[in-house]
């Protein structure tokens, strides 16, 4: 079983300048999947079974049912200049992902 509250203490151990963890809240968001007679195979509602299993096992003080929307989201891709401006772009591989504190490159 994943157990969210010991990843979130081992992420925030050993790669942040956090320091020691005295306490976690774990908030797992997630949204209902109905099921879809169209796709008899589809495992969506049924592996949301995991929100009572993350309950049970401490894993998740709080579970925040949202609203799901089976649609496609599109929307232009932006890339921050160097005046930390948004300029749009297009991907391209290898497509690199940094977070903020990366520094240049």
């Amino acid at each position: 079983m994943l157990d969210l509250r010991a990843l979130a203490t081992h992420l925030i151990t050993e790669h942040s300048d956090w320091g020691t963890i005295n306490s976690t809240r774990i908030v797992y968001c997630t949204a209902r999947i109905r099921s879809d007679a169209s796709r008899p195979g589809a495992t969506g509602p049924r592996d949301q079974n995991v929100n009572r299993s993350l309950t049970a096992a401490d894993s998740a003080d709080v579970i925040e049912l949202g609203n799901y929307v089976n649609r496609v989201a599109t929307a232009p891709l932006a890339a921050a200049n160097r005046e930390n401006k948004p300029v749009l772009t297009h991907p391209s591989c290898p497509l690199m992902i940094k977070n903020h504190d990366s520094g240049p490159g």
